[in-house]
């Protein structure tokens, strides 16, 4: 099981929560942005442009989540590749498919014999094109399924997804007037003074 995402020590000194012997550990916190990659290019630099910023203002991502996050970026790019190539490879087909109209109308303009056997060719030439693509399709949906499960599954950890934000959400929302133990101290500190 799961569970809820554990809060970090920023949220719990915000809260007022933090305890070094609890939450501190040896007391090194990780600091620093996250460095963006030279590797990262495409639909994975623009990823990593639109959501570190962010990450960072949060205090969600530091330094050294700068793999996790390339990693992140990268099964984003795998994705787009082959959502982009099934894109293209759909438009192509719609090409062909007109190719083949604007033939029919020349082959009705030429006599029988020779009709024949382009229309044989280009059929041929058809079925040809259209297995391969189906088989490239299903190899493409099958790599974009893997590429998003992995991306999810990644984002997840950085609250990336409305279901994860929302359980940081609630993770985060208790606040010390929430707490019962502080409104009882509240009120016995206002009845003491």
């Amino acid at each position: 099981m799961r569970g809820r995402p554990r809060k970090s020590a920023e949220q719990r000194k915000l809260e007022g929560t933090f305890r070094v012997d609890r939450h501190g550990g040896n007391g090194i916190e990780p600091k620093g942005d996250p460095i963006k990659p030279s590797y990262l290019s495409g639909s994975a630099s623009e990823l990593w442009d639109s959501v570190t910023p962010e990450l960072i203002r949060l205090g969600i991502a530091t330094e050294v989540d700068s793999s996790a996050l390339a990693t992140l970026c990268e099964w984003w790019q795998e994705y787009r590749n082959a959502a982009d190539e099934r894109t293209k490879d759909q438009r192509g087909l719609a090409d062909l498919a007109e190719a083949v109209s604007n033939l029919a109308v020349v082959l009705s303009t030429n006599g029988a014999d020779a009709a024949a056997n382009v229309a044989e060719n280009v059929l041929n030439q058809i079925g040809k094109a259209v297995e391969s693509s189906l088989a490239r399709d299903r190899s493409r949906v099958t790599r974009m399924k893997a590429a998003y499960s992995e991306f999810s599954r990644i984002a997840a950890r950085f609250g990336l997804t409305p279901m994860d934000r929302r359980a940081m959400r609630d993770v985060d929302s208790g606040s010390k007037d929430d707490d019962p133990l502080m409104t009882f101290l509240k009120k016995r500190n206002s009845l003491a003074s």
